[in-house]
């Protein structure tokens, strides 16, 4: 094996680091974009920095749990959509 060259497991450490900053970004400018309070805003971003990992996940969860209920509340009717 020639020492100079990663071997497989140095490939995948290097694309999960990868992947963790893409969706860390993504997360913090999806913060900056929404709609949130201000103060929410900076405790989201305070917590996606320190859980780079599990911050982005929970941060998207949230989003699509939340437009969901939006979409549910918005339905002609007052019905739900999950009602039809």
């Amino acid at each position: 094996m020639n020492p100079l060259l990663p071997n497989a497991w140095e490939w995948t450490v290097t694309g999960l680091g990868v992947l963790v900053c893409v969706l860390l970004v993504a997360a913090l400018i999806d913060v900056a974009r929404s709609s949130v309070r201000p103060r929410t805003g900076v405790l989201a971003s305070v917590l996606l920095v320190v859980l780079p990992v599990v911050g982005p996940a929970v941060w998207f969860l949230v989003r699509v749990l939340r437009s969901r209920e939006d979409r549910a509340i918005d339905a002609p009717g007052g019905r739900s959509v999950r009602d039809g």
